[in-house]
């Protein structure tokens, strides 16, 4: 359906996350492939994020807004109305990185019902307060549509924000397909890869632990960026794995996804998430996974049949996963096989625009 005959359904999508991370670009992954009958409007208070999404779809229009730094920042607010009102979008979209983030602008949205509008939680992961809170349980029920990316993400949200059981729904994200025609990592032993922010929920030191358990012979690659990485740095140092682990950055304009299929196992030590991006990423390689079972991992993986997955916090259970598929070649590629299988099937772009098609019309009925 259009938003009034004979023109497309005007679509704003807001986001104030800082960063480029995999709830961004699923995000821009879809926008992309959405159909002509969508009008998109991108907005956000972080320029670099918002310019580089709305490049993913041609005549995308973009506004960029002041951040709303609390309640008595009515200026931010007031320049939020304003854009709102002008753009005049059918369907407001809230892409929300963690639980926390963009209470303010929903509010401003559901305030006198004056548009439909969805939100979208794609981490249970926190950075809250009591404003928050009373932001988040205000807003919820206000919404027209309000979905995570997982089903025990959804629970996990309900129990932190206080909202009523089952009253956030679960829609599913998937990621374009991989390379896979690429070199392996050049080492005399096994290398293993984790991508992620430098952010203590991540888990990277846990990893980093697991490392120190692992044969002289076993590399690390650790790509990402954050307040983190000197820590984990001289982490590494403290542990005596240093000269084991490699720390790299990623150019925006680069895909991290399409570098995992030369290594030989990726792994998710992380304290808590979604559904990770960087996993079904990394069933689409086709390469082993060990991951620990946080957030809506089960959702994506099963454990013996697509991956290993171990407790979170364990670095002695995480050692001995990753060393037991290290040394057992034909069983972490028959893992592989089967994990790009459940994600060709799954965890798609074609699957995801089919999803958001449908939310976005029923949204606008």
């Amino acid at each position: 359906m259009s938003g009034t005959e004979g023109r497309p359904l005007r679509v704003l999508v807001y986001l104030d996350s800082p960063y480029k991370g995999g709830a961004e670009m699923t995000l821009a992954q879809m926008l992309a492939d959405l159909p002509s009958r969508f009008e998109v409007i991108v907005a956000g208070v972080v320029p670099e994020v918002v310019e580089w999404l709305a490049r993913h779809r041609e005549d995308t229009v973009v506004e960029l807004l002041p951040p709303i730094r609390g309640r008595r920042d009515l200026g931010g607010m007031i320049a939020h109305a304003r854009a709102f009102r002008r753009l005049k979008p059918d369907i407001v979209h809230f892409n929300l990185g963690i639980v926390s983030a963009g209470q303010w602008a929903v509010f401003i949205a559901v305030l006198k019902g004056r548009y439909r509008t969805i939100v979208v939680e794609n981490s249970p992961v926190n950075a809250w307060s009591s404003t928050s809170a009373m932001l988040k349980r205000f807003t919820s029920p206000r919404v027209t549509a309000h979905v995570a990316v997982g089903d025990a993400t959804a629970r996990s949200v309900e129990a932190i924000a206080k909202l009523k059981k089952g009253s956030v729904g679960t829609l599913y994200h998937g990621v374009r397909d991989v390379r896979r025609d690429l070199p392996r990592e050049p080492a005399n032993g096994p290398v293993i890869l984790h991508i992620g922010r430098h952010q203590q929920v991540k888990g990277i030191d846990v990893l980093l632990e697991a490392m120190a358990l692992l044969p002289a012979g076993v590399r690390l690659v650790q790509i990402g960026d954050g307040e983190e990485r000197d820590a984990l740095i001289a982490l590494a140092g403290k542990l005596g794995v240093e000269d084991r682990v490699e720390f790299r950055s990623l150019a925006w304009d680069q895909r991290a996804g399409d570098l995992i299929a030369g290594f030989d196992l990726f792994v998710l030590p992380s304290r808590d998430e979604g559904l990770p991006v960087t996993v079904m990423e990394a069933m689409l390689a086709g390469v082993g996974i060990v991951a620990t079972d946080v957030g809506s991992i089960r959702e994506e993986l099963a454990d013996g049949q697509t991956a290993v997955i171990v407790a979170p916090e364990d670095p002695a259970a995480l050692a001995k996963a990753i060393g037991d598929l290290l040394a057992d070649p034909q069983r972490r590629a028959e893992l592989g096989r089967r994990a790009r299988e459940v994600a060709l099937e799954r965890f798609t772009v074609e699957a995801t625009v089919a999803r958001y098609v449908e939310l976005y019309d029923r949204v606008a009925r």
